[in-house]
């Protein structure tokens, strides 16, 4: 999966100070606009890092009904 492909899945943000934000469409852009594209018209790899948190449970509920 591409940087780009995988900057657009994402849908929320950790911000500079730490807050969690929603991750935009045009957030997103200038992501992509400002840090994936140099890098890589600069010949570098860029590496995306994202995680999704699960609510314990949650399955276990759905699967006892």
């Amino acid at each position: 999966m591409t940087s780009r492909m995988f900057v657009n899945r994402c849908q929320w943000i950790h911000g500079r100070d730490g807050d969690v934000r929603r991750f935009l469409p045009h957030d997103q852009e200038i992501v992509v606009r400002n840090v994936i594209e140099p890098m890589a018209s600069n010949g570098l790899r860029t590496i995306c890092l994202a995680y999704k948190e699960f609510v314990t449970g949650s399955l276990l509920n759905r699967h006892a009904k």
